[in-house]
């Protein structure tokens, strides 16, 4: 069975309901920048993150560049500069977070690394119990 795909004309504009101290997911500034490197100068896409069953740990993380997410996801606002992010004129971008997968990424952080293993998006989430390996997967 495939996944359910927004509609083109539905906008997500959902506001997270929950208290600030509740609401906990980060994006580092690397990743923010990286993010805006993927999208270009037209800023019409968005990166969504969800979390679906399988890996080699139990869960993975999925990554996907979207014009229009799901009516529910949450929305995250990044700038590229964290100073200017009061009014400042510093390029923005939004994450979208699966609703039903925030459960799995509240406190986390996501980051982007580049190093001898190559470049990849990584999640820092202090709910994992173990990871695998390559850090795709985890288990709660």
């Amino acid at each position: 069975m495939s996944e359910p795909r927004p509609r083109e004309d539905f906008v997500s504009r959902v506001q997270v309901a929950m208290p600030a101290e509740k609401l906990a997911f980060r994006v580092s500034k690397s990743a923010t920048l990286k993010i805006l490197d993927l999208i270009g100068p037209k800023r019409d896409q968005k990166l969504r993150i969800s979390v679906e069953g399988g890996g080699c740990s139990g869960f993975q993380y999925r990554f996907e560049l979207v014009k229009v997410g799901f009516w529910d996801d949450i929305q995250i606002s990044c700038n590229e500069d964290e100073e200017e992010e009061e009014g400042g004129s510093g390029s923005s971008v939004l994450v979208l977070l699966d609703a039903f997968s925030f459960m799995y990424l509240n406190g986390a952080e996501l980051d982007y690394e580049s190093n001898l293993n190559g470049e990849r998006f990584i999640i820092r989430n202090p709910k994992a119990k173990t990871t695998c390996g390559c850090g795709s997967s985890f288990m709660i």
